[in-house]
């Protein structure tokens, strides 16, 4: 049996939620945001299906509503490739970092930004 410290460690190996709907969640959408977790949702049409989009709003996260299905499968995936390129470029940021710490060892090991974006990720 999980406890609620184990249910929400589960949200450290997460980088965005996805709303349900017509009926968003509640609870696990305050539950996402708090363990730091952008949850993205949809606009809804009665007070039960405007729950996400009413959390969202009311921290400001509203590039995290959606305003239709449409844009909900579309905000998803640009969310996504955006995150991809946000974690590229921290990658190449702590590279430059290592390289500026003991550049001999670094530049032995990354030929190209293939091998220090590898080399970065490795050390995490």
């Amino acid at each position: 049996t999980l406890t609620r410290e184990d249910h929400l460690d589960c949200y450290n190996q997460i980088d965005l939620a996805l709303d349900t709907f017509p009926y968003p969640g509640v609870t696990t959408t305050f539950e996402s945001i708090l363990m730091g977790v952008p949850v993205l949702t949809k606009k809804g049409f009665n007070f039960n299906s405007r729950c996400g989009e009413s959390i969202n709003h009311n921290i400001g996260l509203d590039e995290f509503i959606a305003e239709n299905e449409e844009d909900y499968f579309d905000d998803f995936f640009l969310l996504m490739l955006l995150m991809s390129a946000a974690c590229c470029l921290i990658s190449f940021i702590l590279f430059l970092a290592v390289l500026e710490s003991s550049p001999g060892a670094v530049k032995k090991k990354c030929k190209s930004v293939k091998d220090s974006i590898n080399y970065c990720t490795d050390l995490g």
